[in-house]
């Protein structure tokens, strides 16, 4: 399954950028995901589901956006 190791690198893009802008909390995730990719928006939001616990993003509302 490469949609935990999506949500792996998600995360730490999310993390590194709230650290650089003083974030202490993400509310909304917005992904944009190509249809070519192959990823299965359900398994991706599960897994951004279990990385994101403990991180400024936990709790975040996750919208996926098909291009």
């Amino acid at each position: 399954m490469h949609e935990f190791s999506l949500a792996e690198e998600v995360a730490a893009i999310v993390e590194r950028h709230a650290k650089a802008q003083d974030l202490i909390r993400v509310n909304v995730l917005t992904l944009s995901v190509g249809s070519l990719t192959c990823i299965e928006c359900e398994a991706l939001c599960f897994a951004l589901d279990v990385v994101l616990r403990n991180t400024v993003a936990a709790g975040a509302e996750l919208r996926i956006e098909p291009i």
